[in-house]
């Protein structure tokens, strides 16, 4: 097929038959063009369709600056909260699940994240925001207050000052999203070099994570052949177990802390 299109142009057939060089290169088109019509149609990888996008205005898909200090209710003073670690304990039961159906960053682990890492977690991703993508906030801003003393600061005296404000962050939060015209794999490094940087574990997730995950609990649960189990030995407290668990590892079997 590649000789019929180089006889079809004079000019080109005269130089190609006049030079060994050319012929060679005559040659390997010619196998180059045969491969590809020769391939398998399953070679070809065709890319994915973005109909289904929703994207928003230009100015609201990069991730906006979260406020550092809340706004005290009805122009009152700073407000002191208790240390309350049960608001990172458990699994979150509200936003665990993606509502743009793309691409995410999940907490795989409990804990808070401080102004400093929501800014680093905005930094990096507004770098990959171009064109036709975008990013949502799944977190609330910073709220819950971090009391600190002085160093060198006898005991006694009440409750330190405020030193700063965090986020509290359970198992299964969604801490941002990313959507747009692009592939998984265009911005998994992304992610994984923003999972890296925070105080808690972290995971990529896209649309169908949830279903493959939970089909794949219900498949070792089914060929699971080890009738020795976490929940048997809490209940009947093998070796003790209970001694070195938390009340709330006892209230969940031994899955979250």
């Amino acid at each position: 097929m590649a000789l019929s299109i180089v006889k079809s142009v004079p000019a080109i057939s005269n130089i190609c038959f006049h030079s060994p060089i050319n012929c060679i290169f005559v040659r390997n088109a010619t196998g180059l063009i045969n491969s590809f019509y020769r391939a398998p149609k399953e070679r070809v990888k065709v890319p994915p369709s973005f109909d289904h996008v929703i994207l928003p205005d230009p100015e609201h898909r990069k991730l906006p600056a979260l406020e550092s200090v809340p706004l005290p209710p009805n122009g009152r003073d700073e407000m002191k909260t208790a240390r309350r670690i049960y608001d990172a304990k458990g699994p979150e039961t509200i936003h665990n699940r993606l509502l743009h159906g793309q691409y995410g960053l999940m907490a795989l682990s409990g804990g808070h994240l401080y102004p400093p890492h929501i800014k680093i977690i905005r930094d990096s991703v507004n770098r990959h925001v171009k064109g036709d993508r975008f990013a949502v906030w799944r977190i609330d801003p910073p709220w819950k207050t971090v009391t600190r003393k002085s160093p060198g600061k006898k005991l006694g005296g009440g409750k330190g000052s405020i030193f700063c404000y965090s986020t509290p962050i359970r198992t299964g939060r969604i801490i941002f999203e990313f959507g747009g015209k692009c592939e998984f794999e265009d911005i998994l490094k992304m992610l994984l070099g923003v999972a890296k940087r925070l105080p808690l574990d972290a995971l990529p997730v896209y649309a169908e994570f949830f279903n493959e995950f939970q089909a794949e609990l219900k498949e070792r649960e089914r060929n699971n052949l080890n009738p020795l189990t976490i929940e048997h030995a809490v209940k009947n407290n093998l070796a003790d177990c209970r001694k070195y668990m938390t009340a709330f590892e006892l209230f969940t079997n031994g899955k979250y802390r």
